[in-house]
């Protein structure tokens, strides 16, 4: 009987575990970002579906060996083992940026971090290893940074005059002409109230209501309007007489 209670014990024990080892592939399956598990030789533990993707590894029976064992699948593999023993030098936590290539040669950006496990010992237990696909995002920066360039080159280019102002009525950029045209240094200009710093008076010197100027207004309604016969105000006091829209 006692030997029956142990079988079971052991029989639980045993399912128990199971029941764990299925929830925790569960779980990394279901996170999008490649996660592996390795031990203090870099031997592969655990790794989720989509590393097993990315490598070409679906079919292969990687659990227990190396990156360099597996690398003739995925030459990636060959290079990204480097990083793994960077963090265990520094033991601690080591983020960078890789370029992985799938199994079909298609370079991916990955934000890479590995986490170093270490033993009562000091010596290295296992490694964490956690790699987002960034492609995209790096892809959609490196566009927005070639349109703000060519936008910039236009503005620095333009031979009038161009301001942006915010909600509030603040210069939020300018570009060099405007800066010219009103004697103001670009970084006078930015930040500072478009109305009271160069358009505050008429022509005849009597004080310009904000709640009148045409800028003001097409910040409140929206709709266009162009000034033909406008005053702007030099920083040395002198008045210009602009055409604007």
């Amino acid at each position: 009987t006692a030997f029956r209670d142990s079988l079971i014990e052991r029989q639980r024990i045993a399912d128990d575990l199971e029941h764990q080892r299925e929830q925790l592939t569960t779980l990394i399956n279901a996170i999008p970002d490649v996660v592996c598990l390795k031990d203090g030789e870099g031997r592969w533990l655990v790794v989720n579906d989509n590393g097993r993707r990315l490598f070409g590894l679906e079919n292969v029976d990687c659990l227990g060996r190396t990156n360099a064992d597996l690398a003739h699948y995925s030459p990636s593999l060959g290079t990204h083992g480097a990083g793994d023993w960077r963090a265990w030098e520094h033991r601690t936590s080591w983020r960078c940026e890789e370029v992985l290539s799938g199994a079909d040669g298609t370079p991916h950006i990955y934000d890479v971090v590995r986490v170093p496990l270490f033993g009562p010992d000091g010596g290295r237990k296992g490694l964490v290893v956690v790699g987002r696909d960034t492609t995209e995002r790096r892809r959609i920066e490196s566009a927005l940074a070639r349109l703000s360039r060519q936008n910039e080159l236009i503005l620095e280019a333009a031979g009038d005059g161009i301001v942006g102002v915010d909600a509030d009525g603040d210069t939020v950029f300018a570009n060099p002409a405007a800066a010219r045209l009103t004697g103001w240094d670009l970084h006078e200009l930015l930040g500072n109230h478009h109305h009271q710093l160069i358009h505050h008076h008429r022509a005849d010197g009597s004080p310009y209501p904000v709640a009148e100027c045409p800028v003001s207004q097409t910040l409140r309604d929206g709709q266009p309007r162009r000034g033909t016969d406008e005053t702007f105000w030099r920083k040395d006091g002198t008045p210009i007489v602009v055409e604007f829209s």
